[in-house]
């Protein structure tokens, strides 16, 4: 159950605490709340923007999320400048399962450079935030579980094999088996 209060006044005490104490007794009390209105999904995306708390926190706090009548705000920030913040609505997305982003995550997933790779580019901070958010989307269209995702994840395994202990064409299941057995006849015979 979500605390008492809003997610804004929940940011601002983090914001606003004067002791590593008092900040990290807010920050626990930011963790426990649900955005439960558009507002509160904004004011957590302008949390995670702004840097002002640490990114990973917000976005924490964004994956709480469970409401089917936020997927359109989450949807929509997948277009956002800041790719912290495009990352959050990403896995909350795959968190909620919302198969209607499908088309947008694959599109979104399409669009990563071919030549990016998630480890060869460690040095470089944003290169390996678009090599995070590929494997973030590979992990979502899984959970979604989408057979219209198959090909583009076939296509691109170096974004499932790193970070996440399950291929999201496992998630997936069944209706991966023909476009993966097809993929391996392809391999084995050209080698």
């Amino acid at each position: 159950e979500a605390l008492q209060g809003s997610v804004k006044s929940a940011l601002e005490a983090v914001q606003g605490a004067q002791t590593e104490d008092d900040r990290a007794i807010a920050v626990q009390k930011l963790k426990a709340h649900k955005p439960a209105t558009a507002a509160d999904v904004h004011a957590l995306m302008d949390a995670v923007r702004q840097k002002s708390i640490s990114a990973p926190i917000p976005a924490e706090v964004l994956m709480n999320a469970d409401d089917p009548q936020l997927v359109p705000v989450f949807m929509q920030a997948l277009d956002d400048p800041d790719i912290d913040v495009q990352a959050a609505s990403v896995r909350t997305l795959g968190k909620m399962k919302a198969r209607e982003a499908a088309p947008l995550l694959i599109k979104k997933f399409k669009s990563l450079p071919p030549e990016l790779m998630p480890s060869a580019n460690a040095n470089k901070v944003e290169l390996k935030q678009t090599a995070q958010l590929g494997q973030y989307l590979a992990w979502a269209l899984g959970r979604m579980g989408d057979p219209s995702a198959v090909p583009v994840l076939i296509a691109r395994p170096e974004f499932y094999f790193h970070e996440f202990g399950e291929s999201p064409l496992a998630m997936i299941g069944a209706p991966a088996v023909p476009a993966l057995s097809m993929s391996l006849l392809l391999v084995m015979t050209s080698s």
